[in-house]
């Protein structure tokens, strides 16, 4: 043992072992990993109490959470398992059905009371009279009248601007803030058509439920009728208001579409004259009327509710664009070691924190995918080039040690002194021995790097084999061809392994003679060679032999295809 060897030994002795401990853990804990079994029954004593503190410390969390889970799991029992749903749901169903057809059936008897007492009313003669008429006993007639709605409010809105064109009220005294009405129910109608509906329907609101009021919108050409209802809106009222809206559109459809806001422009008593017939489609007005609901107490929480809706929704889509975002720095060595901090708002991405130099600055913004995010970027980040501790230095410098010896086929140790960092290792391509470098060089504080990192190119353990005296590259063999240059990156092979050459062996069983057998092996090798060089690997980098035997890891207790192989093999140029 030299004096170089016994210094190295003297000094990493006690890294090199717990290194080697380190190995062995990292080795068994990966082998653990891949054991589902072992996974459930490590997880399973203690998943049920994690579980529980986790719903009792942070339930509203675990609700955020589990409710996409929990509305897409139901949606697809509802599609799967429509009986059991049905089945679990009946007997909360049932009591609602019950209790609201018994609240609808005591009103209705309710209003025939009144009605029946107000029995030497007008109204209750002129029904005496027209039941008489009909055929019918009076209290079928009275049931009939509780069935059907009444129109209260008529509205002609033009759909484009949202401007009223006629309205009017079963009431003397009209329609109170007509116009505020109008713009409120043009919002909620465009707001339901453009973000409720998918975009491959056609989708149109029709009707809006507020209390035993209900609004019927009839769209036609460029206006809409808005019908405010008390009680049950019936197909007749229904066919009425669609052909009282189809007739004047015939009429005034031009006047309609170039309607801004100038009423003289139009028929106004005539179109007046048609909609107000639509107040006695009904059989008859009530004896006793409730007092009209306000239809803003109707649209007003329905506004609300869409505008926090559509709030929610954008913060939502904020929420996920920054942990999308961060989630890339966090992934990304160089980044890792810094805070950086990415808030969305509106369509723009603000970054800040604190960088060492312009070229992470940079990198931090061209993680962000703009296009796919539809967002801009505005790159508020500082650069500092302050004075750092020896144990700040250490603690970024053990950091990267971490974050790269994590990574596959990546094997590294780095130590720090008097402002020198020494590398040394071994790493499987050319690009990422150049980033390692430059991560650990860009730790502030650290003068220069020192490495000894090299490359040792990843074995590659695919073979092609063959059929006895098959030489020719088969389709499959083709592909395996194919991915293997995708994988290790073969079109790149000068830049992704400076320093190495790829060999194409050929192998044979050593059946036959020596002169057939060295030409199959030959020619295999040659075959392969020469297809990887047509798909874009440069020549001068990849080379092939022939050798006139199995491999070194044949016996002859296997198949004598297992002998007849090509195989890849690295090899240092310097070796040559």
């Amino acid at each position: 043992m030299n004096d170089y060897e016994s210094l190295k030994k003297l000094l990493f002795n006690e890294e090199s072992q717990e290194l080697k401990q380190l190995r062995s853990e990292l080795e068994t804990l990966l082998k653990e990993t891949q054991d589902p079994d072992l996974i459930i029954q490590r997880l399973s004593p203690v998943i049920g109490e994690l579980l529980k503190e986790a719903i009792a410390n942070s339930s509203d969390e675990i609700s955020k959470i589990m409710a996409p889970i929990m509305g897409d799991a139901i949606t697809e029992q509802v599609k799967t398992q429509k009986d059991t749903i049905v089945n679990a749901l009946y007997p909360v169903m049932g009591n609602m059905i019950a209790k609201f057809v018994s609240s609808a059936l005591k009103e209705m008897l309710d209003e025939i009371n009144t009605k029946v007492q107000n029995n030497l009313s007008a109204d209750a003669i002129k029904r005496k009279v027209l039941a008489r008429v009909k055929g019918v006993s009076e209290s079928e007639l009275l049931l009939q009248e509780s069935q059907f709605g009444s129109i209260e409010t008529i509205f002609l809105i033009h759909t484009a601007s949202g401007l009223i064109m006629w309205e009017g009220s079963r009431e003397e005294d009209g329609v109170h803030e007509a116009e505020m009405v109008s713009a409120m129910l043009s919002a909620i109608r465009s707001f339901v058509n453009e973000w409720v509906a998918k975009s491959d329907d056609v989708f149109e609101l029709n009707t809006i439920e507020y209390g035993d009021s209900k609004i019927y919108l009839e769209v036609a050409g460029s206006c809409y009728l808005a019908v405010v209802v008390r009680g049950e809106i019936r197909s007749k009222m229904q066919e009425d208001i669609t052909a009282a809206l189809s007739s004047l559109v015939e009429r005034y459809g031009d006047d309609f579409k170039d309607f801004n806001g100038d009423k003289s422009h139009l028929n106004y008593e005539s179109i007046g004259a048609r909609l107000k017939q639509l107040f006695y489609i009904d059989k008859t007005s009530n004896a006793s009327k409730p007092k009209e609901t306000s239809l803003l107490i109707i649209l007003v929480p329905l506004f609300i509710v869409f505008g926090l809706a559509y709030v929610y929704y954008g913060n939502y889509q904020q929420e996920y664009k920054e942990k999308l975002i961060k989630n890339k720095f966090y992934y990304t060595p160089e980044l890792n070691l810094y805070r950086i901090n990415a808030d969305v708002v509106g369509s723009e991405v603000i970054l800040s924190g604190i960088l060492p130099n312009a070229r992470l600055k940079s990198l931090a913004e061209n993680l962000i995918d703009k296009k796919s995010l539809h967002v801009s970027v505005r790159n508020d980040i500082v650069l500092t080039t302050g004075l750092h501790t020896p144990e700040e230095i250490e603690a970024k410098r053990t950091l990267l040690d971490k974050v790269y010896n994590a990574q596959e086929d990546v094997q590294l140790i780095s130590q720090f002194d008097n402002g020198i960092m020494l590398i040394n290792g071994t790493v499987s391509n050319t690009p990422k021995l150049q980033e390692i470098i430059k991560s650990f060089s860009e730790i502030e504080g650290v003068q220069k790097v020192i490495s000894s990192l090299h490359v040792r190119p990843k074995a590659i353990s695919q073979r092609l084999s063959y059929d006895a005296a098959q030489t020719d590259l088969s389709r499959a063999q083709k592909e395996m061809l194919d991915r293997l240059i995708v994988d290790y990156k073969l079109k790149d092979i000068q830049k992704q392994y400076q320093g190495y050459l790829l060999t194409v062996i050929g192998y044979t069983d050593g059946i036959g003679t020596l002169k057939s057998n060295i030409n199959y092996a030959l020619k295999r090798a040659k075959n392969a060679q020469e297809y990887l060089v047509k798909k874009g690997v440069d020549e001068a980098f990849i080379t092939y032999r022939g050798v006139n035997a199995p491999p070194a890891d044949f016996n002859a207790s296997m198949d004598a295809s297992k002998a007849r192989i090509s195989r890849f093999v690295w090899s240092e140029i310097d070796d040559k």
